[in-house]
């Protein structure tokens, strides 16, 4: 089968490396401000993964950069 210009094993080649190629790049991942995510231990496995891992801390906690929590806020106080 073709698609667009490329046969598909061609194109199912291409998803392959860019998919080998995104793993090899270096992770970010978003935490709060939990002490779970801020633990020295967490802090010694990141240095360990060699540059492969990075956490971006999250600000602190407000309705305007997390609208959802509005949301989960008045439904929990309804609740009880």
């Amino acid at each position: 089968m073709v698609y667009g210009s490329l046969p598909l094993a061609h194109r199912r080649a291409q998803e392959r490396r860019a998919v080998l190629e995104a793993a090899r790049r270096a992770k970010k991942l978003a935490v709060d401000n939990d002490g779970s995510h801020t633990s020295k231990r967490v802090e010694q496995y990141v240095e360990n993964c060699g540059g492969q891992l990075s956490l971006h801390p999250l600000p602190a906690w407000g309705p305007q950069s997390n609208p959802v929590d509005l949301i989960w806020w008045s439904s929990l106080h309804e609740a009880v």
